[in-house]
């Protein structure tokens, strides 16, 4: 939402994330109250049917589905704010080879080998046969096989639009990522003791900029 409304990790303190994380909190916040700490997470109340909508990565498709085997559902792209870009936080893997790793060169070749046309469209029938769809194409001359598929067509329609922050819940990289989400975390949760928006955030900002500082990204 932050990203949406033409905010930034290091312009935390800006008008543009304050009235993100102000309509984020109206959802828990009174006359509308339409969530509290009572419900289920957003993926269990989904599979049970008690909300319409979330917004999970695809693999949560899976996990739904495991819940819920008769649900009915559709995936589409993710929703954007009013006159604003369609934009979207990325969320996923990459492969690589440790510079400590005694066998580089066979193991450049082995992901060379994975990487091949024939080799990632025959590992995706592979896995759509024990499950409902196999990991989308990261080749982008491959993304039209699987533009239309009911489930993951989504991400290759919004693969223009995506954006790569670290800003990733649940990366688990004790990093980065955890400790930035933390600081966001936090700016949410002192809200809901009476610090206002900006002033949860300009914390945030302060946290963040030390993280980016200690990671040397500018």
């Amino acid at each position: 939402m932050i990203v949406q409304n033409g905010g930034d990790l290091q312009k935390l303190d800006r008008p543009e994330a304050i009235g993100a994380l102000e309509s984020y909190r109206k959802f828990a916040e009174p006359p509308n109250k339409v969530w509290n700490e009572d419900l289920p997470n957003s993926i269990t109340a989904f599979a049970q049917e008690k909300v319409a909508m979330v917004i999970v990565p695809s693999w949560e498709i899976q996990v739904i589905k495991t819940l819920n085997p008769d649900i009915e559902l559709k995936v589409t792209t993710i929703p954007s704010v009013p006159g604003a870009k369609p934009v979207s936080i990325s969320n996923y893997w990459v492969e690589g080879v440790s510079r400590l790793s005694k066998n580089q060169i066979e193991a450049w070749k082995f992901l060379s080998f994975l990487v091949k046309k024939e080799n990632m469209t025959k590992l995706y029938e592979l896995q759509s046969k024990v499950r409902l769809f196999g990991e989308p194409y990261s080749r982008v001359d491959l993304g039209e096989l699987i533009a239309q598929n009911e489930y993951i067509g989504a991400v290759i329609k919004q693969a223009d639009n995506y954006v790569s922050i670290p800003s990733v819940s649940r990366t688990y990289d004790n990093g980065l990522n955890d400790e930035i989400v933390a600081y966001l975390e936090n700016a949410v949760n002192a809200t809901i003791q009476g610090v206002s928006y900006g002033e949860a955030l300009t914390t945030a900002k302060n946290g963040v900029d030390q993280v980016l500082d200690k990671y040397q990204i500018k």
